[in-house]
């Protein structure tokens, strides 16, 4: 049985009710002793501390914590390890927090809202998605049975109605009256829109007859000294013993506030409109109800001019609105619904799966070059550090069936550390089919204007479809498909660049679509870079929450068994065959260098590279034709570059390194990415670096501290001299990059823990 409680309120009426019950339910209670909102019914109290059984150490860290704000890792495990449910007030960062990273039952205790608003609208799709992750553990608490009747198929599905109580609800008949003025509640009148108004509609029907106005005034209202502002307990006794009676102004259906309760529960007579929650709860035939204000008005002034008989009637007749926020109504209702939530502690629907805390890293696409290297670099670092914390979680490395990953082991060093692979393959399914897929998981009450697209790749593994995973992490933002991701689970995507924002010709319309599509439906998006960030955040468009940078993660080649003192003369240009490469501008200035007497060769390797040779087959290649036939030409009409350019083809990485271990230099002319890891390679092996100018390859050289020699991109001429002077002073560049021992420092092993609480605070786990 769960027997401990976050509840997570500062209201002091509704602690002084609910606390005592939920304790004499056989619960223990913490209650916090911190808060950031202005509100004159807020307070703290250490009265029901005594009911925990928790290390007095970790109730003093306890006590120090505003829960309104961001908790950090350490106060998540903290109530992680002590608390089994949390009960909540309508706070979305508190919320977004507790979906993310609680492991118990998450209750959204909700009081109504004024009628033009709803939970479901209040909450948005945003933090509504991150409830629905949390499966059988949330719960949404209507305080008033028709609240829920208003709201999204999500929330009323996960309702269980707990009434709202009074913590005395006997009718003390302290009244007494004999000043002849009224009492109103209107807090907030100068910070507040709705109280304001509030405020201007009650002077303008009642301003004339003779009032008190209670309530916290954060901006004193100086100008109306009927307005008293906070009252002490003591003083809103008194104003309640004393004053001719309370006029109440709601109308609102589905939200009543405390204070017409207290005054019924005084005995002092209240005057209230109608069509409000009291009608609800049985007020539509008492004396104190209003159809008008001009009834209103009558009503205030017989309570003034001491009419007696029908102060008497209305004093009487109240009482049976009482009934509903007993102890001994409410105590039955709130134990059935408590027992519900413990059993679903137990439970997980079938989108929750089997493992709480299972993660997919999903190579999106055939990759065979940078891409797959860093998914297995993000994959090994999580899956240690899980190991190495001992959590309770695990990953799978999941990619898509290629024929490219039969021929050549690519795993080996993922199947060495145990991890698990699958396998998948893309269903491109229409958005009717989609929908249905949705609601077979219980996910049918997502908006449908997420899913504009006619149609959708939905991955499937021959196992669950990935519903046993709790997050899916996509390694780059699109696959080889023509439509946006859909998943069952929540999902983010690792973004390392927007080279269409530079390269527009480099990324087609259509996948640019795909792209932002995905980056927008994620849950959040991974960057590797501050230039990324901004990025993402100045083109994309994407909430600056929403991304997230991540550390580099980049690895220095094996330590050969020595390294070579007398390099060939050759440079090695590491590329592939999109456009941002920069390959025409690069083999204009290579084709001068040779023409004026350079002397190193040039030998291409990367993924897609071999087709820029001149008479490579385009037919079936994976690349942009059109831009791939005019560098083939270009080399084809070039006796220079026939002669001096050797191309290698996309090579597994100890051919790549042992290749990379006798060149002289680096030449990386591409600009607009996240910038080259074979700038890194080189440097452990002691070899510059010639590379083109641009915010992303500096933060990447800034990282490892490696000296770079830069050029203009877009300067052919500069480019060729570039080259030149790399022939001449390589050598010399060489001594300046950092011993191995330094580099090995930045290298991606060292940022497993930097990576790892990444994932942690934005997945939850």
């Amino acid at each position: 049985m769960a027997k401990r409680i976050l509840w997570l309120f500062n209201h002091t009426s509704l602690r002084k009710f609910e606390v005592p019950m939920l304790i004499s339910m056989g619960y223990e209670v913490y209650c916090p002793k911190k808060w950031n909102i202005f509100d004159f019914s807020a307070s703290i109290s250490y009265e029901y501390d005594s009911s925990l059984t928790i290390p007095q150490e970790v109730l003093d860290q306890l006590n120090n914590i505003n829960f309104y704000e961001c908790l950090s890792i350490d106060t998540i495990e903290v109530l992680n390890k002590y608390f089994d449910i949390a009960i909540c007030m309508l706070n979305i960062n508190m919320l977004e927090v507790l979906a993310k990273h609680f492991k118990g039952a998450i209750c959204l205790h909700a009081f109504g809202l004024e009628k033009s608003l709803t939970y479901t609208n209040y909450l948005g799709i945003r933090t509504l998605e991150m409830l629905m992750d949390c499966g059988n553990r949330f719960w949404f608490l209507p305080t008033y049975s028709n609240l829920q009747e208003i709201e999204c198929t999500f929330l009323q599905r996960r309702s269980l109605f707990v009434p709202i109580g009074l913590a005395d609800s006997t009718v003390k008949n302290t009244w007494i009256g004999g000043e002849k003025k009224f009492l109103f509640v209107s807090p907030k009148i100068k910070v507040n829109t709705y109280y304001n108004k509030v405020y201007n509609d009650f002077k303008k029907c009642f301003g004339d007859l003779p009032h008190i106005i209670a309530g916290a005034q954060p901006i004193p209202v100086n100008e109306d000294k009927n307005v008293k502002g906070f009252m002490s307990n003591d003083e809103y006794e008194y104003n309640m013993n004393h004053l001719a009676g309370m006029y109440y102004h709601s109308r609102e259906p589905y939200h009543l506030h405390y204070h017409p309760l207290e005054a019924i529960r005084q005995g002092m007579p209240l005057i209230f409109m109608g069509g409000g929650m009291l009608d609800y709860l049985g007020g539509v035939n008492l004396p104190g109800r209003a159809k008008t204000i001009n009834e209103a008005r009558k009503k205030l002034k017989g309570l003034l001019n001491g009419d007696t008989s029908f102060v008497k009637d209305v004093i009487e007749t109240q009482t049976v609105l009482l009934g509903w926020f007993k102890v001994s109504y409410c105590k039955p209702i709130w134990e059935q619904a408590m027992k519900k939530i413990e059993e679903s502690l137990s439970m997980y629907d079938i989108v929750k799966g089997s493992n709480n805390n299972r993660i997919a890293i999903i190579l999106p696409a055939p990759y065979t070059g940078g891409v797959l290297d860093y998914s297995i670099r993000f994959a090994l670092n999580i899956h240690n550090e899980i190991k190495r914390q001992g959590d309770a979680a695990e990953i799978i490395f999941a990619y898509p069936e290629n024929k490219i990953y039969k021929d050549k082991d690519y795993f080996s060093v993922l199947k060495k550390e145990n991890v698990q692979l699958r396998s998948f393959v893309y269903s491109e399914e229409p958005v009717s089919r989609v929908y249905k897929i949705m609601k077979i998981a219980g996910l049918e009450s997502r908006h449908r204007v997420n899913l504009p697209f006619p149609t959708y790749a939905v991955l499937k593994d021959g196992i669950s479809d990935f519903q046993d995973c709790k997050h899916l992490i996509f390694t780059a933002d699109a696959g080889n498909v023509i439509s946006p991701f859909f998943c069952l689970r929540p999902f983010s995507v690792v973004v390392h660049d927007y080279i269409q924002r530079y390269v527009p010709e480099s990324v087609s319309r259509e996948s640019n679509v795909i792209k932002l599509t995905n980056q927008k439906s994620a849950n959040s998006v991974f960057v590797t870079s501050r230039a990324t960030m901004e990025d993402a955040i100045q083109f994309a468009n994407l909430e600056s929450d929403k991304v997230v940078l991540t550390p580099l993660l980049l690895e220095l080649p094996e330590k050969p068994a020595y390294l070579s003192d007398c390099k060939e003369n050759y440079l090695l240009w590491p590329t592939n065959a999109a456009p941002h490469k920069n390959h025409l501008r690069a083999l204009r200035a290579l084709e001068q260098y040779y023409h004026n007497g350079g002397k190193f060769e040039c030998f291409i390797t990367g993924a897609n590279s071999k087709y820029l040779k001149p008479g490579m087959n385009l037919a079936q290649a994976p690349v942009s034709v059109e831009y791939v036939e005019k560098v083939q030409e270009f080399i084809q009409n070039s006796q220079e570059l026939k002669r001096h350019l050797h191309f290698q083809g996309d090579m597994m990485k100890n051919e790549f390194w042992k290749l990379l271990n006798n060149a002289k230099f680096v030449f990386h002319p591409g600009y607009g990415d996240n910038g080259s890891g074979s700038v890194i390679d080189a440097a452990g092996y002691g070899i510059p670096s010639l590379s083109s100018d641009y915010p992303a390859m500096r933060y990447l050289a800034d990282f490892f501290g490696i000296p770079i020699q830069y050029v203009d991109p877009f300067n052919v001429e500069m480019m060729e001299s570039a080259l030149f002077d790399m022939e001449k002073n390589c050598d010399i560049y060489a001594k300046k990059i950092p011993k191995r021992e330094k580099l090995v420092l930045n290298e991606y092993r060292k940022q497993a823990c930097k990576l790892y609480q990444c994932i942690k605070e934005t997945i939850g786990f």
